[in-house]
């Protein structure tokens, strides 16, 4: 029968519909990214944010430990292009990622990945005299879930957009040689 296709049964039918993990993180990114940006016009020099979520030593130091996770659920103010590149990459490359992995894998890929990125800045900015400027962003999640793509598939042919325009199809090995290339360039 027709009412017995997937298509046409109603959300309540489904015993296990879930909303995909990526979906939540783009969601909370957005949505955070929205009241950060809100609280920075209302409260121009109020640091609401700085000085409780954003991972630099004097927090931590003050024993903040939490900002060694909540500074990648922030972005730069206003940085649209920052934010926007990073849920670019969490929707093309989570999308891949998630069903291999299950929700909670790639979730923990996720957090584990921003706390790795949080030491290894740590590590060379270990310095609290730096005041309210740390470090935030997405940007250590989605390198490492970019990293764990690039080291599954390495022989898979990708297709990117290079500007949204030009097609350049790679393997994902060069492509993961060439982001380390330029991070380490970054780097120094």
């Amino acid at each position: 029968m027709i009412y017995d296709r997937p298509y046409m049964k109603s959300v309540s039918d489904n015993a296990y519909q879930q909303k995909s993990i990526v979906f939540i993180l783009l969601v909370i990114n957005v949505g955070l990214f929205v009241l950060q940006n809100v609280l920075h016009i209302l409260l121009p020099d109020v640091r609401i944010i700085e000085n409780f979520f954003v991972l630099n030593p004097s927090n931590l130091l003050e024993g903040k430990i939490w900002t060694l996770l909540t500074y990648s659920f922030l972005h730069s103010y206003p940085g649209l292009f920052h934010i926007f590149a990073n849920m670019l990459g969490l929707y093309f490359i989570g999308r891949v990622i998630e069903p291999i992995l299950g929700p909670k894998s790639f979730l923990y890929l996720y957090l584990s990945s921003a706390i790795v990125g949080a030491l290894f800045y740590l590590s060379l900015h270990m310095d609290p005299s730096q005041g309210l400027y740390g470090l935030v962003g997405a940007s250590a999640s989605i390198s490492g879930i970019l990293t764990f793509f690039c080291l599954i598939k390495p022989e898979e042919r990708i297709t990117l957009l290079v500007f949204f325009v030009l097609p350049v199809s790679l393997k994902p090995k060069w492509l993961l040689r060439a982001y380390l290339a330029i991070t380490v360039l970054f780097l120094f």
